[in-house]
């Protein structure tokens, strides 16, 4: 007996995890279905074709570090998603569970009532999800992310956004908040060769940011993306990249302290053109970064208030690099041209033409700069780094977004802190009425009557940093399975305790 027991063990200890399913769909009866069904490690392949989908798609299981949910299509673009609402707000894929990817897909809101089509995916406390290579148009905030309803919440960790193009065909007839990429706390949401483009909120106050992080998250990155402000169509304040975005209140952040919006952030070698506003906004964000970006024809650079300490060196920009309200710039080396200067010193830059006809001013200007050691195009940079986004001389196309290395570290299992009540945060304090929430079509919108607080002039907040992020073990909320042998741990333990017996 002893000797089965043993058998047993040595069977379930090297027996493989399941075999990854391959789940082919081809309409949208059938991918609902897959969704309903899914488990760990499928990859849920969706063939060329219009899928007309009425609400939201929500994720139902968690996949696992070595075993993530994939949903892709089989030829790239070639999946074309058509959101519509049924009385409610449609959030696109809402998602809640981690290690989910979304790949190659073409989504497309198409609700009458602009304010209707909110997301076209919707990250509720999800961690370590990939959203590559996607096209999607028409909603207000392409991707939402934020914390969950848990007491203390969890945020969206190890989030990588990666080479997707976000736009809007027409101004946006709302006045809920319009930007691409919105982002509410969270460790580690990098933000990565994109390309960004023509988003207008054109009722309210009319701003509108390409993307933001905020909400007291940190450590973020912002590289290598292209944001045209207006390519098709003008009008409204545009905003390019921010850290902090319009603010976040208190009951929206980790921690329920937005006092900073986020600390230790990185923003670096990004193109920035064509904004009625600043291209790059900076709000409350602590010991961050602003480097190596080339900015024209937007009013330039602004950090506002006083838990803002941030570096801002090798950038190359038309508009002003300005502190206000007790900002704090820690400068060195950039340069300032003027919309003539800068059309002098590149073959054309108002159609991303950055090909490099004077570069006396900030060609091999540069310190070697930590943070910084590649270009727009990933290109290696010299011991004599040029100011602005691109390396001269690599033959860099700066028409074009360039993915690169994708690195998504594993998920610390750190408990961000209170925060929201629901799946919302405060919106902008530059905005209306906030998002629907996570329902799958609600009355209106969760949190209508709330607003950012946003910062007075006269506020002092101090500054504190979020907590550390742990030794990385285990988050008691995560999903994470401690047990060896998956799915057969059960027979483990009972052969273990079966040697038990008779030993």
């Amino acid at each position: 007996m002893r000797l089965l027991v043993l058998f047993v063990l040595s069977f379930v200890l090297s027996a493989p995890a399941l075999a990854q399913r391959r789940v082919d769909v081809s309409g949208t009866a059938e991918l609902r279905a897959a969704l309903d069904d899914v488990r760990a490690g499928d990859e849920i392949v969706l063939a060329s074709g219009r899928y007309d989908i009425v609400g939201n798609l929500r994720t139902r299981a968690a996949g696992e570090a070595e075993r993530p949910i994939t949903v892709r299509s089989a030829e790239a673009l070639g999946a074309e998603l058509r959101f519509d609402s049924d009385g409610g707000f449609v959030e696109g894929f809402f998602v809640t569970q981690d290690h989910w990817t979304f790949d190659g897909l073409r989504i497309e809101g198409i609700c009458s009532d602009d304010t209707r089509c909110a997301h076209a995916w919707h990250l509720v406390g999800a961690r370590n999800t990939i959203i590559r290579n996607n096209e999607a148009f028409n909603f207000n905030a392409h991707i939402k992310a934020n914390g969950n309803s848990d007491s203390p919440a969890r945020f969206c960790n190890y989030t990588l956004v990666e080479a997707n193009n976000f736009y809007n065909t027409a101004p946006r007839q709302t006045a809920s908040p319009v930007t691409p990429i919105d982002v509410v706390g969270g460790r580690r949401f990098i933000i990565r060769a994109n390309y960004i483009h023509d988003f207008e909120k054109a009722m309210g106050n009319t701003v509108s940011y390409a993307a933001f992080l905020k909400g007291n998250g940190r450590d973020g990155l912002i590289e290598r993306n292209l944001v045209v402000c207006s390519d098709r169509f003008e009008g409204g304040a545009r905003r390019g990249l921010s850290f902090g975005g319009g603010g976040t209140g208190d009951a929206f952040c980790e921690g329920m302290n937005c006092d900073v919006e986020h600390t230790n952030g990185i923003m670096r070698n990004n193109i920035v053109v064509s904004c009625s506003n600043v291209g790059i906004y900076i709000n409350a964000c602590d010991g961050c970064e602003v480097g190596h970006n080339t900015v024209f024809d937007t009013l330039g650079i602004d950090l506002q208030f006083e838990a803002t300490v941030t570096e801002v060196y090798s950038n190359l920009y038309s508009g002003t690099l300005r502190d206000r309200n007790g900002s704090t710039s820690i400068r060195r080396n950039n340069v300032e041209l003027s919309v003539a200067n800068f059309e002098g010193a590149f073959g054309d830059p108002s159609a991303l033409d950055f090909s490099l006809l004077d570069g006396s001013r900030f060609v091999d200007q540069g310190p070697i700069e930590a943070s910084v050691t590649d270009d727009y195009c990933g290109a290696e940079r010299d011991s004599e780094p040029d100011i602005g986004a691109v390396e001269y001389g690599e033959g860099c196309d700066t028409s074009r977004t360039h993915a690169g290395t994708v690195v998504v570290p594993p998920d610390a299992g750190v408990d961000a802190g209170p925060a929201d009540a629901g799946a919302m945060d405060g919106g902008s304090s530059d905005a209306g009425p906030m998002d629907a929430g996570p329902s799958d079509g609600g009355a209106g919108p969760g949190d209508a009557a709330m607003r950012d607080t946003g910062r007075a002039d006269a506020n002092d907040p101090s500054i504190e940093d979020p907590p550390d992020l742990g030794d990385g073990s285990v988050s008691g909320d995560s999903g994470c399975r401690t047990d060896p042998g998956g799915e057969g741990s059960w027979l483990l333990l009972f052969s273990l305790l079966a040697l038990r017996r008779r030993g």
